[in-house]
Formats: C-alpha cells, sequence, structure tokens
C-alpha cells in the first residue's frame, strides 16, 4: 500500500500542477505510456481522504472481514488467524494454510482513507512487467482494479493480489504448487459480500 501511494502521489502533483488554473472543471489527462484520467478524480480523492481523517469513512471491522476467510483451502488447513489496523486508514485479516511443506497466507485488507489513491492506480490504467529465467512479476488493470501478480520458479513461491471496489485488497502469497493456487485463494473470498462492506 505504501508503494501504491507514493507511486500515485507523485503522480497526482504532477497533474494537479498541470490542471492548475482550470477553474475547477473536469479535465481529461493524457498519461504517460497510454491511458487518461479524468482530473475530476482528484478531487474526489481528497474529499474521500479527508473523509477517512476526520473519522467519517471508517474502516470495516475486522470481525466482517476475518468471516470471508474460508475454513479451508482444497488441501491446505487454515493453522492461524492474525488481525491488524493502521488507525482510520485501515484494517486487515488474514489468515495462514498449509499442506504439507506449503503454506500460503491469505489476507483482506480495507484501504479506507488510502482507498482513494489506490482507486486511482487502478483508474490510471497501472502496468509494468518484468520475465527472467527465474520467473516473473507483472502489475496490470483489469476492469478498473489492480491485480498484482509474480512467481518464483526456483523456491516455488509468489504472490496475487487483487483490488476490490477500489478498497480492498485480497492476496494470496506464500509456497504453493503454481501461481494457480494462489489465484485460487483469491478467487475464495466473496468479491461481492467484500465490496458490500463498503456500503
Amino acid at each position: 500500500l505504501s508503494i501504491i501511494a507514493g507511486t500515485v502521489t507523485s503522480r497526482i502533483t504532477v497533474m494537479g500542477m498541470g490542471a492548475a488554473g482550470n477553474g475547477g472543471d473536469s479535465l481529461e489527462v493524457n498519461l504517460p505510456g497510454g491511458g487518461t484520467i479524468d482530473t475530476a478524480n482528484l478531487e474526489t480523492a481528497g474529499k474521500q481522504m479527508e473523509a477517512a481523517a476526520n473519522g467519517q469513512l471508517p474502516p470495516v471491522d475486522t470481525g466482517k472481514l476475518q468471516a470471508l476467510l474460508p475454513a479451508s483451502l482444497g488441501s491446505y488447513t487454515r493453522s492461524s488467524l492474525d488481525t491488524g489496523e493502521v488507525g482510520a486508514m485501515g484494517k486487515g485479516v488474514s489468515a495462514t494454510y498449509t499442506s504439507g511443506d506449503k503454506s500460503i497466507k491469505l489476507s483482506v485488507i480495507d484501504s479506507a482513507g488510502l482507498g482513494a489513491l489506490a482507486g486511482l492506480a487502478g483508474a490510471m490504467g497501472a502496468a509494468q512487467s518484468h520475465e527472467d529465467a527465474n520467473g516473473y512479476d507483472k502489475t496490470s488493470t483489469v476492469n478498473g482494479q489492480m491485480v498484482v501478480e509474480s512467481w518464483n520458479k526456483g523456491s516455488g513461491s509468489g504472490e496475487y493480489s487483487q483490488q476490490v471496489a477500489s478498497r480492498f485488497f485480497v492476496s494470496a502469497e506464500g509456497e504453493a504448487g503454481s501461481i494457480d493456487e494462489l489465484k485460487s485463494a483469491v478467487a475464495s473470498i466473496d468479491q461481492s459480500a467484500l465490496a458490500a462492506l463498503a456500503k
């Protein structure tokens, strides 16, 4: 989340300066590398973060997030549960699942106050990729939501994260049989139920 916030903030600053003197009107900005963003979203993001700081956009109760975590993932059995929070900026829950020498950590994070920034990253069409003999990592945008994926062939480990409703992040990481097992872990979270918690 800190990486997302830093990257998006720097772009917002540049675009905000470029849109100065616009009289508050909406302006569509072409982004380096392709894609566009409506500057009206900048004001929306600012209001959402201000609302979070003033306690008007409280993060979802960890108990509700924890209820979305499955008891098992195929042959993987849940062995632990954890919760954490960063004041009004967000809360998160995670569970560790094991199967033999394999282990997957599945997390559900409500970015709350950072959700506006994360949403802008999706609106910008964030994308990057890298691949070599050891594996790959890539970031893409699907239907305005960020997706981050990485896999290391040598260690048989990786991560798959998906943004939901421009506010939540569902992530699975660890040593697994394949990246598909991590994707399946993320898919085990009911995205519709998760998005409904923000309303």
